[in-house]
């Protein structure tokens, strides 16, 4: 599957817009169709009713955290690619979230970098060699 096709659709789930958008203007500006919701039930829903091709979602959530989301997911729809987000990721929720089927966990704020390369794993593909991880925040200032 090519990461670079408009028919790759994925689903953003945050409780805040702000940062909803944010990602979902990353994946757009790499090629991606995005569909945003704002919370772990509605994101249920939405990975039931409509074909998609990764979900990515914060930890901390109101009602449904994204742990619950993840095992939402992994029961009903086994091969869909869960990509976890937290500003309070750390070895040990990173551990926790690949242990329960996350594809990966990225540490908040991330760069459009560091997102495909999640993406290009979570669907087994190379991902090309990035060496020291330098994190662009430029995409998470908004002064």
């Amino acid at each position: 599957m090519s990461t670079r096709h408009r028919t790759n659709r994925i689903l953003v789930v945050d409780d805040s817009p702000l940062v909803a958008k944010i990602v979902a203007g990353m994946l757009v500006r790499l090629g991606y169709g995005t569909v945003l919701v704002s919370g772990g039930l509605e994101a249920v829903g939405r990975v039931a009713e409509e074909h998609l091709d990764a979900v990515i979602s914060d930890v901390q959530m109101p009602g449904m955290n994204g742990f619950e989301l993840l095992y939402e997911i992994h029961v009903r729809h086994p091969r869909l690619p869960v990509i976890l987000m937290s500003v309070f990721a750390d070895q040990q929720m990173r551990e926790t979230a690949l242990y329960w089927g996350a594809a990966e966990l990225l540490h908040k704020p991330f760069g459009p970098e560091e997102l495909e390369s999640a993406l290009k794993s979570a669907w087994g593909m190379p991902s090309p060699a990035t060496g020291a991880h330098a994190i662009s925040t430029a995409a998470w200032d908004f002064a």
